[in-house]
């Protein structure tokens, strides 16, 4: 540290830090800003995206940036900053006290202290308080704005503060969704993990093994109505009286996937959906009267996982194709087969759904959802964002993220309802295979 004062004689006899000790305190000083820098580099990132979201191909990569990440790497880094801070002011404090016997020889005008130790006490404090405000400021702004992150967090994303859901009344009808994307990866045993859940309706995606297995044996019942199609199997105890599905013909992307090896994969995913209508049991609130069953829509959809293709786009095709879809459907026959529907209508698209659930390869919350998540109350003419009407803000009181098991971060598994149900109960099961979590929502009437 170089102290300035009037006297020549005192400019002469000091004694400058050895060489050694200036490069310490110089890269002590760069790397502080270094890390402080790449705190605030990637708090910022985290917040575009979080603003920006996925409107854009080039927002996405932020908006994908898991929250946790994001409050893990900048305390490392600010604690870092802070370190190498501290270690420059003590290498600085150092080199003072070494030259201490130089310094008061010189200091004529200047009271001299009792001890070394107070002179390099006494200039520290001097240089703290001359230190310039715009310096001071950043040092306490990055620190705030690591405690709104970690207020966002557990407010947006870890929701246990919020008053447990009540449950349905004696007379309202529930039932329990479970949704599962195996990705062609399951292991043995998974199959009782997933029975154990008692579904009244299962969702199995991109299952390579039967749907019969001997732990799923329990709901193949004489009176489940089982949907096969391609990477879909719908099993339901509520009676599925109409179907239909289509391929989203999403375009070819680059097939970025990080999990192959050299980041790329061979197989093109275009995307597929379903839909099915199920029968729900009314109850009358005076039990004199017992009125017809209710039909219900679900939704299946599953986007590709490319990450070199934009999700706002993806959705965009995606909706397109639902929306046109010509109605090409499939009821059962008097033996119980299900045989290819007779097109009575020149209506196109699937049918209003009731619930939507499926792997959409975008994180929770996203802007693009929005696209697919208007269906559900497209009757009230209104635009709901999909956060209202997801089943994890609903019912869930913790952290939750269905992908990658064991140890998720990315909430892509998400089932979404429309305005006349609700979910009262939401939690993520692990069948103990594959690299997706199970959901497991019960859903009732508002």
């Amino acid at each position: 540290m170089i102290l300035h004062t009037t006297d020549p004689a005192a400019s002469a006899t000091y004694e400058p830090a050895p060489r050694p000790w200036r490069f310490l305190i110089a890269l002590s000083g760069f790397l502080a800003e270094l890390f402080s820098a790449c705190a605030w580099l990637g708090m910022f990132g985290w917040a575009l995206g979080e603003v920006v979201s996925d409107r854009y191909a080039w927002s996405q990569w932020l908006e994908w940036i898991p929250t946790i990440f994001t409050l893990i790497g900048a305390l490392v880094c600010l604690a870092a900053a802070s370190g190498a801070a501290a270690l420059r002011s003590g290498l600085q404090s150092a080199t003072i006290t070494g030259s201490t016997d130089s310094l008061l020889q010189s200091l004529g005008s200047i009271a001299k202290p009792t001890s070394s130790e107070q002179l390099a006490e006494n200039v520290g404090n001097t240089t703290l308080k001359q230190r310039p405000r715009r310096l001071r400021f950043f040092h306490r702004a990055r620190w705030f704005a690591w405690s709104i992150v970690l207020v966002y967090f557990v407010i947006s994303e870890t929701p246990f503060y919020k008053p447990t859901p009540e449950p349905p009344a004696f007379n309202q009808d529930s039932f329990r969704l479970v949704y599962w994307n195996s990705g062609g990866e399951e292991q043995p045993g998974w199959d009782r993990a997933i029975g154990a859940l008692n579904p009244d309706i299962l969702i199995l995606n991109g299952l390579h093994s039967s749907a019969g297995t001997p732990g799923l044996q329990a709901l193949l019942d004489s009176n489940a109505s089982v949907i096969v199609n391609e990477r879909f199997v719908v099993i339901s105890k509520r009676p599925i009286v109409r179907w239909g599905a289509t391929t989203l013909a999403l375009p070819k992307g680059e097939g970025l996937d990080p999990r192959q090896t050299g980041g790329h994969r061979p197989w093109i995913d275009r995307g597929r959906a379903l839909f099915f209508q199920f029968l729900c049991p009314t109850t009358d609130l005076n039990g004199l009267a017992s009125p017809p069953p209710t039909l219900r829509t679900a939704w299946i959809i599953d986007l590709p996982s490319d990450l070199s293709l934009s999700r706002a786009q993806v959705t965009a095709r995606a909706n397109e194709i639902i929306t046109n879809f010509p109605s090409k459907a499939y009821i059962k026959d008097s033996r119980g087969a299900w045989i290819p529907e007779e097109i009575r209508t020149a209506m196109l698209g699937f049918p209003r759904p009731d619930i939507i659930t499926g792997d959409f390869n975008i994180p929770r919350g996203s802007w693009s959802l929005d696209r697919l998540v208007a269906h559900l109350d497209s009757e009230s003419g209104t635009h709901t964002s999909s956060r209202s009407l997801n089943a994890y803000h609903q019912a869930a009181r913790r952290f939750s993220a269905t992908w990658p098991r064991p140890r998720p971060f990315l909430h892509l598994d998400q089932t979404f309802l429309a305005p006349a149900l609700r979910a009262w109960s939401y939690n993520l099961k692990d069948p103990g295979s594959a690299e997706h979590l199970a959901q497991a929502v019960d859903i009732t009437v508002r």
